[in-house]
């Protein structure tokens, strides 16, 4: 059996999927980093994207990443 949203939004089962390799397999955040900005590329910005892929940059040690997909993040919720 697949992992799936009730919702039927798959996207949102692999950031969560994305959020917990990041925080509880660390060696794994370059992963959640490639899985995030594929998705991001699919689907679009969207703030919780750009929030699970910053955790994830920022648990492999890549601070300035981290902070671009924040603050691009902040800027969505500025304008809504």
């Amino acid at each position: 059996d697949k992992a799936r949203d009730p919702r039927g939004n798959k996207e949102f089962v692999v950031n969560n999927l994305c959020m917990l390799l990041a925080l509880h397999q660390p060696g794994r955040a370059d992963d959640a980093v490639r899985m995030m900005s594929e998705l991001i590329a699919i689907r679009g910005p969207l703030p919780a994207f750009l929030d699970t892929r910053a955790v994830a940059y920022l648990v492999s040690s890549r601070p300035e990443q981290a902070v671009k997909d924040l603050r691009r993040q902040f800027s969505f919720a500025a304008v809504s």
